[in-house]
Protein backbone atom coordinates (compact mmCIF):
# COMPACT_ATOMS: atom_id res chain seq x y z
CA UNK A 1 0.00 0.00 0.00
CA UNK A 2 1.29 3.40 -0.98
CA UNK A 3 1.37 6.39 1.36
CA UNK A 4 -1.57 7.95 -0.51
CA UNK A 5 -3.63 4.83 0.18
CA UNK A 6 -3.68 3.56 -3.39
CA UNK A 7 -2.77 0.05 -4.44
CA UNK A 8 0.55 -0.58 -6.14
CA UNK A 9 -0.26 -3.42 -8.49
CA UNK A 10 3.23 -4.78 -8.91
CA UNK A 11 3.90 -8.33 -10.12
CA UNK A 12 4.62 -9.54 -6.57
CA UNK A 13 2.08 -7.28 -4.84
CA UNK A 14 -0.68 -8.71 -2.67
CA UNK A 15 -3.28 -6.63 -4.47
CA UNK A 16 -2.90 -8.14 -7.96
CA UNK A 17 -6.12 -10.12 -7.56
CA UNK A 18 -7.95 -6.96 -6.47
CA UNK A 19 -6.95 -5.35 -9.76
CA UNK A 20 -8.05 -8.46 -11.67
CA UNK A 21 -11.39 -8.29 -9.84
CA UNK A 22 -11.93 -4.66 -10.82
CA UNK A 23 -10.90 -5.30 -14.42
CA UNK A 24 -13.25 -8.27 -14.64
CA UNK A 25 -16.08 -6.24 -13.11
CA UNK A 26 -15.54 -3.49 -15.67
CA UNK A 27 -15.49 -6.10 -18.43
CA UNK A 28 -18.86 -7.41 -17.24
CA UNK A 29 -20.26 -3.88 -17.16
CA UNK A 30 -18.96 -3.19 -20.67
CA UNK A 31 -20.87 -6.18 -22.03
CA UNK A 32 -23.98 -5.17 -20.13
CA UNK A 33 -23.87 -1.67 -21.60
CA UNK A 34 -23.27 -2.91 -25.16
CA UNK A 35 -25.72 -5.85 -25.03
CA UNK A 36 -28.70 -4.45 -23.14
CA UNK A 37 -30.34 -3.17 -26.35
CA UNK A 38 -31.11 -6.77 -27.30
CA UNK A 39 -33.77 -6.80 -24.57
CA UNK A 40 -35.22 -3.42 -25.55
CA UNK A 41 -35.73 -3.89 -29.31
CA UNK A 42 -39.52 -3.72 -29.37
CA UNK A 43 -39.97 -0.41 -27.48
CA UNK A 44 -37.04 1.20 -29.32
CA UNK A 45 -38.57 0.25 -32.67
CA UNK A 46 -41.96 1.57 -31.58
CA UNK A 47 -40.74 4.91 -30.23
CA UNK A 48 -38.03 5.73 -32.78
CA UNK A 49 -39.81 4.24 -35.80
CA UNK A 50 -37.04 1.91 -37.03
CA UNK A 51 -37.07 -1.59 -38.55
CA UNK A 52 -35.10 -4.77 -37.81
CA UNK A 53 -32.26 -3.96 -40.20
CA UNK A 54 -31.76 -0.52 -38.61
CA UNK A 55 -31.80 -2.10 -35.16
CA UNK A 56 -29.26 -4.66 -36.35
CA UNK A 57 -27.07 -1.82 -37.57
CA UNK A 58 -27.46 -0.03 -34.23
CA UNK A 59 -26.49 -3.11 -32.23
CA UNK A 60 -23.77 -4.29 -34.60
CA UNK A 61 -21.80 -2.03 -37.00
CA UNK A 62 -22.51 1.25 -35.17
CA UNK A 63 -20.63 -0.22 -32.22
CA UNK A 64 -18.40 -2.85 -33.79
CA UNK A 65 -16.79 -0.88 -36.60
CA UNK A 66 -15.54 1.96 -34.40
CA UNK A 67 -14.53 -0.50 -31.68
CA UNK A 68 -12.44 -2.30 -34.27
CA UNK A 69 -10.89 0.84 -35.76
CA UNK A 70 -9.72 2.01 -32.34
CA UNK A 71 -8.41 -1.40 -31.34
CA UNK A 72 -4.91 -1.08 -32.81
CA UNK A 73 -4.03 2.45 -31.66
CA UNK A 74 -5.35 1.64 -28.19
CA UNK A 75 -3.37 -1.61 -28.15
CA UNK A 76 -0.27 0.40 -29.04
CA UNK A 77 -1.01 2.75 -26.13
CA UNK A 78 -1.31 -0.31 -23.89
CA UNK A 79 2.26 -1.22 -24.82
CA UNK A 80 3.75 2.23 -24.17
CA UNK A 81 1.32 4.39 -22.14
CA UNK A 82 -0.16 4.58 -18.65
CA UNK A 83 -2.69 1.78 -18.84
CA UNK A 84 -4.49 2.63 -15.62
CA UNK A 85 -5.24 6.17 -16.76
CA UNK A 86 -6.34 4.91 -20.19
CA UNK A 87 -8.76 2.46 -18.56
CA UNK A 88 -10.23 5.14 -16.27
CA UNK A 89 -10.87 7.51 -19.16
CA UNK A 90 -12.39 4.78 -21.33
CA UNK A 91 -14.78 3.52 -18.66
CA UNK A 92 -15.99 7.04 -17.90
CA UNK A 93 -16.63 7.67 -21.61
CA UNK A 94 -18.70 4.53 -22.08
CA UNK A 95 -20.56 5.03 -18.79
CA UNK A 96 -21.68 8.51 -19.78
CA UNK A 97 -22.51 7.33 -23.31
CA UNK A 98 -24.83 4.66 -21.89
CA UNK A 99 -26.58 7.00 -19.48
CA UNK A 100 -26.84 9.59 -22.24
CA UNK A 101 -28.59 7.04 -24.47
CA UNK A 102 -31.53 7.19 -22.08
CA UNK A 103 -32.23 10.71 -23.36
CA UNK A 104 -31.70 10.15 -27.12
CA UNK A 105 -34.68 11.43 -29.10
CA UNK A 106 -33.73 10.01 -32.50
CA UNK A 107 -32.19 6.97 -34.10
CA UNK A 108 -29.17 8.98 -35.26
CA UNK A 109 -28.44 10.40 -31.81
CA UNK A 110 -28.72 6.93 -30.28
CA UNK A 111 -26.31 5.65 -32.94
CA UNK A 112 -23.87 8.46 -32.15
CA UNK A 113 -23.94 7.50 -28.47
CA UNK A 114 -23.34 3.87 -29.43
CA UNK A 115 -20.23 5.05 -31.24
CA UNK A 116 -19.18 6.83 -28.03
CA UNK A 117 -19.79 3.60 -26.14
CA UNK A 118 -17.48 1.75 -28.53
CA UNK A 119 -14.78 4.42 -28.16
CA UNK A 120 -14.77 3.95 -24.39
CA UNK A 121 -14.93 0.17 -24.39
CA UNK A 122 -12.13 -0.23 -26.94
CA UNK A 123 -9.51 0.64 -24.31
CA UNK A 124 -10.31 -1.95 -21.66
CA UNK A 125 -9.20 -5.38 -22.84
CA UNK A 126 -5.81 -4.49 -24.42
CA UNK A 127 -4.89 -2.63 -21.23
CA UNK A 128 -6.31 -5.35 -18.99
CA UNK A 129 -4.35 -8.16 -20.62
CA UNK A 130 -1.21 -6.06 -20.54
CA UNK A 131 -1.72 -5.28 -16.84
CA UNK A 132 -2.38 -8.93 -15.96
CA UNK A 133 0.76 -9.97 -17.82
CA UNK A 134 2.84 -7.60 -15.69
CA UNK A 135 1.21 -8.56 -12.40
CA UNK A 136 1.66 -12.34 -12.70
CA UNK A 137 4.63 -14.49 -13.60
CA UNK A 138 4.41 -16.13 -17.05
CA UNK A 139 3.59 -19.57 -15.65
CA UNK A 140 0.71 -18.10 -13.57
CA UNK A 141 -0.93 -15.87 -16.19
CA UNK A 142 -3.30 -18.41 -17.74
CA UNK A 143 -5.81 -18.61 -14.88
CA UNK A 144 -6.30 -14.87 -14.19
CA UNK A 145 -6.45 -14.26 -17.95
CA UNK A 146 -9.09 -16.98 -18.42
CA UNK A 147 -10.98 -15.70 -15.40
CA UNK A 148 -11.01 -12.17 -16.80
CA UNK A 149 -12.26 -13.43 -20.17
CA UNK A 150 -14.90 -15.66 -18.61
CA UNK A 151 -16.38 -12.99 -16.38
CA UNK A 152 -16.41 -10.51 -19.24
CA UNK A 153 -18.14 -12.86 -21.62
CA UNK A 154 -20.73 -13.43 -18.90
CA UNK A 155 -21.62 -9.76 -19.24
CA UNK A 156 -23.99 -10.27 -22.18
CA UNK A 157 -25.91 -12.84 -20.17
CA UNK A 158 -25.84 -10.68 -17.07
CA UNK A 159 -27.29 -7.83 -19.14
CA UNK A 160 -30.29 -10.03 -19.93
CA UNK A 161 -30.74 -11.03 -16.30
CA UNK A 162 -30.30 -7.50 -14.98
CA UNK A 163 -32.48 -6.04 -17.71
CA UNK A 164 -35.21 -8.58 -17.01
CA UNK A 165 -35.15 -7.79 -13.29
CA UNK A 166 -35.28 -4.05 -13.96
CA UNK A 167 -38.16 -4.51 -16.41
CA UNK A 168 -40.02 -6.61 -13.86
CA UNK A 169 -39.43 -4.03 -11.13
CA UNK A 170 -40.49 -1.12 -13.32
CA UNK A 171 -43.53 -3.08 -14.47
CA UNK A 172 -44.47 -3.53 -10.83
CA UNK A 173 -44.16 0.20 -10.25
CA UNK A 174 -46.40 0.90 -13.22
CA UNK A 175 -48.95 -1.62 -12.01
CA UNK A 176 -48.94 0.15 -8.64
CA UNK A 177 -49.75 3.44 -10.33
CA UNK A 178 -46.31 5.07 -9.89
CA UNK A 179 -45.69 7.88 -12.39
CA UNK A 180 -42.28 7.14 -13.99
CA UNK A 181 -40.10 10.00 -15.28
CA UNK A 182 -39.36 8.32 -18.63
CA UNK A 183 -40.30 5.24 -20.71
CA UNK A 184 -39.14 1.88 -19.38
CA UNK A 185 -36.42 1.27 -21.99
CA UNK A 186 -34.87 4.65 -21.27
CA UNK A 187 -34.94 4.02 -17.54
CA UNK A 188 -33.14 0.69 -18.06
CA UNK A 189 -30.33 2.40 -20.00
CA UNK A 190 -29.97 5.05 -17.30
CA UNK A 191 -29.77 2.46 -14.53
CA UNK A 192 -27.23 0.17 -16.22
CA UNK A 193 -24.89 3.03 -17.18
CA UNK A 194 -24.33 4.40 -13.67
CA UNK A 195 -22.34 1.42 -12.21
CA UNK A 196 -19.60 1.82 -14.86
CA UNK A 197 -18.97 5.39 -13.71
CA UNK A 198 -18.85 4.30 -10.06
CA UNK A 199 -16.36 1.48 -10.71
CA UNK A 200 -14.15 3.83 -12.76
CA UNK A 201 -13.91 6.10 -9.73
CA UNK A 202 -13.02 3.16 -7.44
CA UNK A 203 -10.36 2.03 -9.92
CA UNK A 204 -8.90 5.54 -10.07
CA UNK A 205 -8.68 5.76 -6.27
CA UNK A 206 -7.25 2.31 -5.57
CA UNK A 207 -4.92 1.35 -8.47
CA UNK A 208 -1.67 2.73 -9.83
CA UNK A 209 0.34 1.74 -12.90
CA UNK A 210 2.53 -1.36 -12.23
CA UNK A 211 6.09 -1.75 -13.38
CA UNK A 212 6.38 -3.26 -16.85
CA UNK A 213 8.25 -6.50 -17.41
CA UNK A 214 9.21 -5.14 -20.84
CA UNK A 215 10.67 -1.63 -20.55
CA UNK A 216 9.49 1.17 -22.82
CA UNK A 217 12.83 1.00 -24.62
CA UNK A 218 12.10 -2.62 -25.48
CA UNK A 219 8.77 -1.83 -27.15
CA UNK A 220 9.31 -2.56 -30.86
CA UNK A 221 8.61 0.01 -33.58
CA UNK A 222 5.48 -0.40 -35.68
CA UNK A 223 7.50 -1.61 -38.67
CA UNK A 224 8.95 -4.50 -36.68
CA UNK A 225 5.49 -5.56 -35.49
CA UNK A 226 4.14 -5.43 -39.05
CA UNK A 227 7.02 -7.57 -40.34
CA UNK A 228 6.54 -10.08 -37.51
CA UNK A 229 2.83 -10.36 -38.35
CA UNK A 230 3.41 -10.53 -42.11
CA UNK A 231 5.89 -13.41 -41.68
CA UNK A 232 3.28 -15.32 -39.65
CA UNK A 233 0.11 -14.19 -41.40
CA UNK A 234 -0.95 -17.71 -42.33
CA UNK A 235 -1.32 -18.51 -38.64
CA UNK A 236 -2.29 -15.27 -36.92
CA UNK A 237 -4.14 -13.60 -39.79
CA UNK A 238 -6.31 -16.52 -40.86
CA UNK A 239 -6.95 -17.64 -37.28
CA UNK A 240 -8.01 -14.13 -36.24
CA UNK A 241 -10.36 -13.77 -39.23
CA UNK A 242 -11.83 -17.21 -38.53
CA UNK A 243 -12.38 -16.31 -34.88
CA UNK A 244 -14.05 -13.07 -35.94
CA UNK A 245 -16.47 -14.95 -38.19
CA UNK A 246 -17.04 -17.41 -35.37
CA UNK A 247 -18.09 -14.59 -33.07
CA UNK A 248 -20.67 -13.41 -35.63
CA UNK A 249 -22.77 -16.44 -34.71
CA UNK A 250 -22.88 -15.71 -31.00
CA UNK A 251 -23.41 -11.97 -31.50
CA UNK A 252 -26.36 -12.66 -33.80
CA UNK A 253 -27.92 -14.96 -31.20
CA UNK A 254 -27.25 -12.59 -28.32
CA UNK A 255 -28.71 -9.64 -30.21
CA UNK A 256 -31.88 -11.34 -31.42
CA UNK A 257 -32.44 -14.18 -28.94
CA UNK A 258 -34.95 -12.31 -26.80
CA UNK A 259 -36.87 -11.23 -29.91
CA UNK A 260 -37.02 -14.84 -31.13
CA UNK A 261 -38.52 -15.85 -27.78
CA UNK A 262 -41.03 -12.99 -27.96
CA UNK A 263 -42.05 -13.45 -31.61
CA UNK A 264 -42.02 -17.26 -31.86
CA UNK A 265 -42.69 -18.48 -28.33
CA UNK A 266 -44.82 -15.64 -26.96
CA UNK A 267 -42.59 -14.82 -23.99
CA UNK A 268 -42.38 -11.36 -22.45
CA UNK A 269 -38.94 -9.69 -22.41
CA UNK A 270 -38.72 -10.25 -18.64
CA UNK A 271 -39.15 -14.02 -19.06
CA UNK A 272 -36.92 -14.22 -22.11
CA UNK A 273 -34.20 -12.19 -20.43
CA UNK A 274 -34.03 -14.39 -17.36
CA UNK A 275 -34.00 -17.64 -19.38
CA UNK A 276 -31.41 -16.48 -21.89
CA UNK A 277 -29.33 -14.75 -19.26
CA UNK A 278 -29.00 -17.75 -16.96
CA UNK A 279 -28.45 -20.19 -19.84
CA UNK A 280 -25.91 -17.94 -21.52
CA UNK A 281 -24.11 -17.27 -18.24
CA UNK A 282 -23.60 -20.96 -17.63
CA UNK A 283 -22.66 -21.72 -21.22
CA UNK A 284 -20.31 -18.76 -21.73
CA UNK A 285 -18.49 -19.03 -18.42
CA UNK A 286 -17.99 -22.79 -18.57
CA UNK A 287 -16.90 -22.67 -22.22
CA UNK A 288 -14.34 -19.94 -21.59
CA UNK A 289 -12.78 -21.97 -18.78
CA UNK A 290 -13.09 -25.41 -20.40
CA UNK A 291 -11.96 -24.93 -24.02
CA UNK A 292 -8.61 -23.25 -23.15
CA UNK A 293 -8.06 -25.94 -20.51
CA UNK A 294 -8.52 -28.64 -23.19
CA UNK A 295 -6.08 -26.78 -25.44
CA UNK A 296 -3.47 -26.70 -22.66
CA UNK A 297 -3.99 -30.41 -22.01
CA UNK A 298 -3.54 -31.28 -25.68
CA UNK A 299 -0.41 -29.13 -25.80
CA UNK A 300 1.06 -31.05 -22.86
CA UNK A 301 0.20 -34.29 -24.66
CA UNK A 302 2.25 -33.16 -27.65
CA UNK A 303 -0.33 -31.63 -30.00
CA UNK A 304 1.49 -28.70 -31.60
CA UNK A 305 -1.72 -27.42 -33.21
CA UNK A 306 -3.76 -27.64 -30.01
CA UNK A 307 -5.01 -24.04 -30.04
CA UNK A 308 -6.39 -24.20 -33.58
CA UNK A 309 -7.66 -27.77 -33.21
CA UNK A 310 -9.67 -27.05 -30.08
CA UNK A 311 -11.03 -23.82 -31.55
CA UNK A 312 -12.23 -25.68 -34.65
CA UNK A 313 -13.88 -28.33 -32.50
CA UNK A 314 -15.58 -25.66 -30.41
CA UNK A 315 -16.84 -23.92 -33.58
CA UNK A 316 -18.35 -27.13 -34.98
CA UNK A 317 -20.05 -27.80 -31.65
CA UNK A 318 -21.33 -24.24 -31.31
CA UNK A 319 -22.56 -23.89 -34.90
CA UNK A 320 -24.48 -27.16 -34.72
CA UNK A 321 -26.38 -26.15 -31.60
CA UNK A 322 -26.90 -22.63 -32.96
CA UNK A 323 -28.57 -24.21 -36.01
CA UNK A 324 -30.65 -26.46 -33.75
CA UNK A 325 -31.79 -23.94 -31.11
CA UNK A 326 -34.50 -22.05 -33.10
CA UNK A 327 -36.05 -25.38 -34.08
CA UNK A 328 -37.11 -26.11 -30.52
CA UNK A 329 -40.79 -26.16 -29.62
CA UNK A 330 -40.64 -23.79 -26.66
CA UNK A 331 -38.60 -20.99 -25.13
CA UNK A 332 -36.95 -23.16 -22.50
CA UNK A 333 -35.62 -25.56 -25.13
CA UNK A 334 -34.38 -22.61 -27.19
CA UNK A 335 -32.48 -21.25 -24.18
CA UNK A 336 -30.94 -24.59 -23.17
CA UNK A 337 -29.77 -25.52 -26.67
CA UNK A 338 -28.56 -21.95 -27.11
CA UNK A 339 -26.42 -22.36 -23.99
CA UNK A 340 -24.72 -25.36 -25.59
CA UNK A 341 -23.97 -23.20 -28.63
CA UNK A 342 -22.62 -20.42 -26.44
CA UNK A 343 -20.34 -22.93 -24.68
CA UNK A 344 -18.62 -23.73 -27.97
CA UNK A 345 -18.54 -20.34 -29.70
CA UNK A 346 -17.57 -18.20 -26.71
CA UNK A 347 -15.15 -20.83 -25.42
CA UNK A 348 -13.47 -21.15 -28.81
CA UNK A 349 -13.10 -17.41 -29.40
CA UNK A 350 -11.65 -16.91 -25.95
CA UNK A 351 -9.32 -19.84 -26.46
CA UNK A 352 -7.66 -17.83 -29.23
CA UNK A 353 -7.51 -14.74 -27.03
CA UNK A 354 -6.00 -16.55 -24.05
CA UNK A 355 -3.46 -18.35 -26.25
CA UNK A 356 -1.87 -15.03 -27.22
CA UNK A 357 -0.29 -14.94 -23.77
CA UNK A 358 2.20 -17.61 -24.87
CA UNK A 359 2.09 -17.35 -28.68
CA UNK A 360 3.24 -13.72 -28.94
CA UNK A 361 6.33 -11.88 -27.64
CA UNK A 362 5.71 -9.95 -24.41
CA UNK A 363 6.51 -6.60 -25.99
CA UNK A 364 4.07 -7.16 -28.89
CA UNK A 365 1.24 -8.71 -26.92
CA UNK A 366 -0.90 -5.58 -26.71
CA UNK A 367 -0.87 -5.08 -30.48
CA UNK A 368 -1.78 -8.71 -31.20
CA UNK A 369 -4.62 -8.59 -28.69
CA UNK A 370 -5.80 -5.43 -30.40
CA UNK A 371 -5.67 -7.14 -33.80
CA UNK A 372 -7.71 -10.07 -32.55
CA UNK A 373 -10.27 -7.82 -30.87
CA UNK A 374 -10.49 -5.84 -34.10
CA UNK A 375 -11.43 -9.01 -35.99
CA UNK A 376 -13.85 -10.18 -33.29
CA UNK A 377 -15.58 -6.81 -33.29
CA UNK A 378 -15.44 -5.90 -36.99
CA UNK A 379 -16.55 -9.34 -38.18
CA UNK A 380 -18.52 -10.54 -35.16
CA UNK A 381 -20.54 -7.44 -34.34
CA UNK A 382 -20.18 -5.95 -37.79
CA UNK A 383 -21.69 -8.97 -39.56
CA UNK A 384 -23.73 -11.06 -37.12
CA UNK A 385 -26.66 -8.88 -35.93
CA UNK A 386 -27.20 -7.13 -39.26
CA UNK A 387 -26.89 -10.28 -41.40
CA UNK A 388 -29.45 -12.06 -39.20
CA UNK A 389 -31.88 -9.15 -39.65
CA UNK A 390 -31.24 -9.08 -43.40
CA UNK A 391 -31.88 -12.83 -43.82
CA UNK A 392 -35.02 -12.58 -41.69
CA UNK A 393 -36.40 -9.61 -43.63
CA UNK A 394 -35.61 -11.31 -46.95
CA UNK A 395 -37.55 -14.39 -45.87
CA UNK A 396 -40.46 -12.39 -44.44
CA UNK A 397 -40.61 -8.59 -44.17
CA UNK A 398 -42.84 -8.90 -41.09
CA UNK A 399 -39.93 -10.45 -39.15
CA UNK A 400 -41.68 -13.73 -38.38
CA UNK A 401 -38.81 -15.81 -39.80
CA UNK A 402 -36.19 -14.49 -37.38
CA UNK A 403 -35.59 -17.90 -35.80
CA UNK A 404 -35.17 -19.53 -39.21
CA UNK A 405 -32.72 -16.76 -40.12
CA UNK A 406 -30.57 -17.56 -37.07
CA UNK A 407 -30.55 -21.25 -38.04
CA UNK A 408 -29.41 -20.40 -41.56
CA UNK A 409 -26.76 -17.97 -40.38
CA UNK A 410 -24.86 -20.61 -38.36
CA UNK A 411 -23.66 -22.78 -41.30
CA UNK A 412 -23.28 -19.76 -43.61
CA UNK A 413 -20.72 -18.33 -41.16
CA UNK A 414 -19.20 -21.55 -39.80
CA UNK A 415 -18.07 -23.09 -43.10
CA UNK A 416 -15.69 -20.29 -44.23
CA UNK A 417 -14.47 -19.86 -40.64
CA UNK A 418 -13.53 -23.55 -40.45
CA UNK A 419 -11.74 -23.41 -43.80
CA UNK A 420 -9.62 -20.45 -42.68
CA UNK A 421 -8.76 -22.14 -39.38
CA UNK A 422 -7.84 -25.38 -41.12
CA UNK A 423 -5.41 -23.52 -43.38
CA UNK A 424 -3.92 -21.69 -40.40
CA UNK A 425 -3.03 -24.93 -38.58
CA UNK A 426 0.14 -25.54 -40.58
CA UNK A 427 1.37 -22.03 -39.94
CA UNK A 428 1.27 -22.11 -36.14
CA UNK A 429 4.54 -21.38 -34.32
CA UNK A 430 4.29 -24.71 -32.51
CA UNK A 431 3.63 -26.63 -35.72
CA UNK A 432 6.56 -24.97 -37.45
CA UNK A 433 8.81 -25.75 -34.50
CA UNK A 434 7.68 -29.38 -34.62
CA UNK A 435 8.29 -29.57 -38.37
CA UNK A 436 11.79 -28.12 -38.03
CA UNK A 437 12.61 -30.55 -35.23
CA UNK A 438 11.36 -33.51 -37.28
CA UNK A 439 13.39 -32.38 -40.30
CA UNK A 440 16.51 -32.02 -38.20
CA UNK A 441 15.96 -35.49 -36.71
CA UNK A 442 15.53 -36.95 -40.21
CA UNK A 443 18.75 -35.36 -41.44
CA UNK A 444 20.60 -36.67 -38.41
Amino acid sequence: MRQDGSVSAGPSGGFSWWVVFLLALMYILSFIDRSILGLLIQPIKAELGVDDIEVGFLIGPAFGVFYAILGLPVARLADIGNRVMIVILGVLIWGFATTGSAFAQSFWLLMLLRVGLSVGEAVLTPCAYSLISDMFRPERRAFPTSLYSATGMAGASVSYILGALILRYVGGLKAAGVDLPMPTWRLVLLIVGIPSIVVAVIFAISVREPKRRATAAAIPPVGEVVRYLFDRFRFFGLLFIGAGLMDAIVYANQSWGAEVMRRHFGLAPQQAGLMLGIAGLIGGFSGTITVPAIARLLTRLGRRDAVVLTTMGALIWGAFFSWLAPQQSDGMGFAIVGALSTFGIVGGANNVLVSLQHLTPDRMRGVFIGLLLMCLSLLGLGIGPTLAAYISTSLDPSGQQLGHALSLLAPIIAVPALILMAISRGGSPEAKASTRAAAAETRA
